[in-house]
């Protein structure tokens, strides 16, 4: 399974900006191929595609994509992936109450800084053939998915 990348500290601008190609990368092709609404952010190193606030279908595609070997994840437009018990105050108190009232209907990608062609075109490729099964009735063979990728 290709999986997430989470930086274990901080890291520096020319690590981001690695991020970032790759990032944009798998996010142009989601675009493109699978006619989704993909987004990056390169604040939370975060690269998914959201579905207008229905949980359920991101909820589906997760699993798709999940199915060819991909983690995928849920999240809404507000969660940031951290969870400091330290922060206190009325700015985090606002973002929590807030994240339980927006729908989680995006759905993350997994992305890093050195990915490979390879890589990027095998997340793009779950996507889209997740989109053509879930959204147009029109699920896509392995072999298939080989024939559009060369």
């Amino acid at each position: 399974m290709l999986e997430f990348w989470q930086p274990e500290d901080r890291i520096d601008d020319a690590t981001r900006q690695r991020w970032l190609r790759a990032g944009e990368r798998v996010a142009t092709g989601v675009r493109v191929l699978a006619h989704l609404d993909a987004f990056t952010d390169v604040r939370k190193l975060t690269v998914g595609f959201s579905l207008a606030g229905n949980e359920t279908l991101a909820a589906h595609y997760v699993q798709a994509i999940r199915d060819e070997r991909i983690d995928a994840r849920l999240s809404s437009p507000i969660e940031d992936g951290t969870h400091d018990a330290g922060r206190r105050g009325l700015f985090s108190a606002a973002r929590r109450l807030l994240a339980g009232s927006l729908p989680r209907d995006e759905v993350l990608l997994p992305c890093r800084p050195d990915a490979t062609d390879e890589e990027i075109k095998h997340v793009v490729l779950a996507a889209l053939k997740a989109s053509h099964a879930l959204q147009y009735g029109l699920p896509l063979t392995s072999d298939e998915l080989g024939e559009l990728s060369q």
